[in-house]
């Protein structure tokens, strides 16, 4: 996803603050600033019970500029660029469109990418596995064509659908007032122990409980707002350029398109002595629109 909006601003000429080009490890600072929803922080460094000390940014209410993109939308970015499925773990990206995404449907585990046995031709050829019993092995490219053909596919109904429904505004609604007065309760405990109405202790149970409703309260709210992004149907018609494998930038790019349109995908049974993938050998289970 940074990637593909990175080569978008660098090919318009927006380039960095500092005159450079932009990249996907520094677009994501960008993206993940508080500011940008119009959210006022704090940090601190915070002791760890190892001894080791941690830089920790606390929200500490709304800014006096005006946001450039909703709370809703920006948590929700926040979970995505998160979202530990995204990294492969030793500084790389997955170069495996798949990998992760992809569940054995007769455990449930995730596949992994492998490569097959030497055929005749001393030729091996890339394939998913299921990283539980070994239950399922599946080529990777035909398997890879045809969940992004589908995705293609799909996407024009995606983007017919409305954007939310009046449910979703009113129960938004309902959680920014929520979020509004744990907010508040939280900045009067702190006034109050500053003069003295209460101690430390009734401070950090005070203080974890509002946290913990702020959690609950800030996790719905990227909920709705994951549910209202929609993909962009000019963008997937180009998913098969995208579909790169020299690139690992790209291949995050489709990974992530694959991801918001699909709820599950899982591989299933081929066969004795059946080499060849089918689309019966793959069942997509696609999120409403």
């Amino acid at each position: 996803m940074q990637c593909h909006m990175a080569q978008g601003w660098n090919t318009r000429g927006l380039l960095s603050p500092h005159g450079k080009e932009w990249r996907s490890s520094n677009l994501r600072m960008v993206l993940l600033k508080p500011r940008n929803a119009g959210i006022q922080t704090y940090s601190r460094w915070v002791e760890k019970p190892d001894g080791t000390r941690v830089r920790r940014t606390e929200e500490t209410g709304p800014g006096n500029w005006e946001a450039i993109v909703s709370k809703g939308i920006f948590r929700a970015l926040v979970r995505c660029l998160s979202d530990p499925e995204r990294n492969t773990g030793g500084g790389g990206k997955r170069q495996a469109l798949l990998s992760g995404v992809v569940r054995c449907s007769k455990c449930q585990a995730v596949v992994t990418q492998g490569w097959s046995k030497k055929n005749a031709a001393g030729e091996r050829y890339r394939i998913y596995t299921c990283s539980g019993d070994r239950c399922i092995t599946c080529p990777a490219d035909p398997l890879d064509s045809f969940v992004v053909r589908k995705v293609i596919d799909r996407a024009e109904e995606w983007n017919a659908a409305p954007a939310t429904d009046a449910a979703d505004e009113e129960r938004e609604a309902e959680l920014l007032a929520e979020e509004t007065a744990a907010s508040e309760r939280r900045t009067a405990l702190a006034e109050m122990f500053a003069v003295g109405d209460i101690d430390a202790s009734h401070l950090r149970t005070g203080i974890s409980r509002c946290d913990a409703d702020l959690t609950k309260i800030r996790t719905e709210l990227a909920d709705l707002a994951s549910n209202r992004v929609r993909v962009d149907l000019g963008d997937v018609e180009y998913l098969w350029e995208e579909l790169d494998y020299e690139d690992p930038d790209r291949i995050d790019y489709v990974r992530t398109v694959v991801m918001q349109v699909c709820e599950l995908v899982e591989l299933m049974p081929r066969g004795r002595g059946v080499r060849s993938s089918k689309g019966e050998h793959c069942r997509i289970t696609f999120r409403n629109p």
